[in-house]
């Protein structure tokens, strides 16, 4: 059973961990706080509601809330529209976390943390793959993402090596460290050099048509 009610910040609590999400762009946050102090909070965040009346335990919207709180602090009083769940299992808050991320797509190494903790309650590949509406080769393609070295994990966190890339090197060096080092740095090479020799495209510049004197080709 859901009902919709407003709630402040003081009210919401942010358990550690629990949101698949861990890094919060500080750029994209004061944006959405700049958003929100001009059109409020656009969507429902979720929450379940303690048995004790203690407040409410945050399960979606960890975003809107930071932001909330940053507006708070600043003086601005806001109410945040809230779902409120009276129940809800520790698989159901995880998978509405990842499904429901609103506005800022969870990161490679945040969505392989997800699955992972998933895995670790017990579910096969394809359940994961089945409740995350991913292939079974892609849910395997982020889980691989934990094999790899941090200075890997990092490089995809930040941007810098694409996911699919990286879990084809982690694949190829079985666990050898050194030879994930040597394959990044050569990744990170051919990028350069690829940027270098691709030379700008020429704009082609199509020749008028030829001018028919007027009259000729005419039908008689």
């Amino acid at each position: 059973m859901s009902t919709l009610t407003k709630l402040t910040v003081n009210e919401i609590n942010v358990i550690e961990g629990r949101n698949p999400r861990t890094f919060f762009c500080p750029e994209k946050q004061a944006s959405l706080v700049e958003s929100i102090r001009q059109n409020g909070v656009k969507f429902p965040i979720t929450v379940v509601k303690y048995k004790d009346d203690r407040g409410y335990e945050l399960v979606d919207g960890e975003r809107r809330v930071r932001a909330c709180r940053t507006l708070s602090e600043q003086g601005v009083d806001i109410k945040i529209e809230a779902l409120v769940k009276t129940k809800l299992a520790d698989t159901d808050r995880l998978l509405t976390s990842l499904l429901a991320n609103e506005g800022e797509k969870l990161t490679p190494m945040e969505l392989a943390g997800a699955y992972k903790r998933l895995r670790n309650y017990g579910w096969t590949l394809a359940q994961v793959s089945e409740k995350v509406c991913k292939s079974v080769s892609s849910v395997q393609q982020m889980l691989t993402l934990l094999e790899a070295s941090p200075a890997i994990q990092e490089a995809v966190t930040s941007g810098a090596l694409p996911a699919s890339v990286a879990t084809g090197i982690v694949r190829k060096s079985g666990g050898d460290t050194k030879l994930e080092g040597e394959a990044v740095a050569e990744e990170a090479r051919q990028r350069v050099d690829g940027k270098k020799t691709r030379a700008p495209r020429a704009k082609t510049i199509e020749a008028p048509p030829p001018s028919i004197p007027w009259g000729e080709g005419l039908p008689s």
